[in-house]
């Protein structure tokens, strides 16, 4: 699908929704019609799935499409429990309003802009290409901050390791220079008995 043929398939969506603001599609369990399940019908389906394809093919054409047509974070339904087939209508009825405006918006940006641009592919761009040497500021502004804060967990690990085991090794120097101490000859001239009384 082109973008023209995408435009084509808003106008008639939002063609079709205009019509179901004025009176909601009715649910037909094949045995009663059932009012308040708009949301359920197979015409409302087949538009929304309708509108999400054209969508997802526009942007995986690379398209930036001039606003954002909020899909799929709308119910079409109350979602509060003990819904009553009124409640259930009125927020059919306004997620399908706010959808409305925000394709209408885009059919107006078409109508007075023509074809929106496209996405960079920033992968093959030239400017992202990797200098013949690596400066800071390269590296600052082509590298992820995820990188950037797993490097800067790392060394922190490293550091509080080192400084740890530098503690520890340091008790041990400590401990020994301790002993030492106690268990060297007192130069007096005389002997050491148990009691530590010299002769």
């Amino acid at each position: 699908m082109d973008y023209e043929h995408f435009i084509g398939e808003l106008i008639d969506l939002s063609d079709t929704a205009k019509v179901w603001i004025k009176s909601p599609p009715r649910h037909d369990t094949g045995n009663m019609v059932r009012i308040g399940e708009a949301h359920k019908t197979p015409e409302f389906i087949d538009w929304r799935h309708r509108l999400a394809s054209g969508l997802t093919q526009m942007v995986d054409r690379g398209y930036s499409l001039p606003g954002k047509i909020d899909i799929y974070h709308r119910y079409f339904q109350a979602l509060h429990a003990g819904a009553s087939v009124q409640d259930n209508d009125e927020k059919f009825i306004d997620d399908l309003r706010q959808t409305k405006i925000e394709i209408d918006y885009v059919i107006h940006q078409y109508r007075k802009h023509g074809e929106p641009p496209k996405y960079e592919d920033k992968s093959a761009s030239a400017d992202r290409a990797p200098p013949d040497k690596h400066t800071a500021g390269w590296l600052i502004d082509n590298v992820p901050a995820g990188w950037w804060w797993g490097i800067i967990v790392a060394f922190t690990m490293i550091g509080a390791g080192i400084f740890s085991a530098g503690m520890w090794v340091g008790g041990l120097f400590a401990d020994d220079a301790a002993t030492e101490e106690i268990s060297a000859p007192v130069e007096t001239g005389g002997s050491v008995d148990p009691d530590g009384k010299t002769d």
